[in-house]
């Protein structure tokens, strides 16, 4: 290995045992959990040998700002993701409770919801329905994005402002593009 790739690695695996908040942001970045197994291989390539690798993985384990999900699981999170989702399902029970001052107008539909399959309808229903938290999961490729830009349609029709929300910097990008919905972390 060269000697510049291993000063890199020396200097990456100090940063992380000084601050391992480093390391947690880079992990948490693109999903809210992460495995032993990842946090393993992102320390191998940035720590300069065993001595090192060792040390940062003490360090950020060690740290007040990981949380392992549960005492048998070989998955973490971070402080402050938990913080979020906590205040998150603190919310949702929130405006789950709260009444709703919407209207959408069942009798127009969007040109879309005549490809939609039975599930997106379903899905378009529920999303446009008077229950005021909807949750919508599905697999990738499963037209989520196809009837969300649907449901921002007729919401903004009503005259009402949609944003979207992901724990994901990813999510919220690949939302506004794929459905024209404005989101936020």
């Amino acid at each position: 290995m060269s000697g510049d790739i291993r000063n890199t690695q020396r200097e990456n695996g100090a940063r992380i045992i000084e601050n391992p908040r480093v390391a947690l942001d880079a992990l948490s970045a693109m999903q809210s959990t992460f495995s032993k197994q990842d946090l393993e291989k992102f320390l191998f390539t940035r720590t300069d040998g065993a001595d090192q690798f060792v040390e940062a993985y003490n360090a950020i384990v060690s740290s007040p700002e990981i949380q392992r999900l549960d005492d048998k699981s070989q998955t973490f999170t971070t402080t402050e993701m938990r913080q979020v989702e906590e205040k998150l399902i603190k919310d949702v029970g929130e405006l789950s409770q709260a009444q709703d001052g919407r209207s959408i107008d069942k009798t127009i539909l969007p040109d879309r919801y005549k490809t939609f399959n039975a599930e997106q309808k379903d899905a378009y229903d529920l999303m446009t329905g008077q229950d005021r938290i909807c949750v919508v999961n599905g697999g990738a490729g499963t037209g989520k994005s196809y009837f969300l830009h649907s449901v921002n349609e007729a919401y903004t029709k009503a005259g009402h402002k949609v944003i979207g929300a992901a724990l994901q910097g990813s999510t919220v990008q690949d939302m506004e593009h794929s459905t024209g919905i404005k989101s936020q972390t």
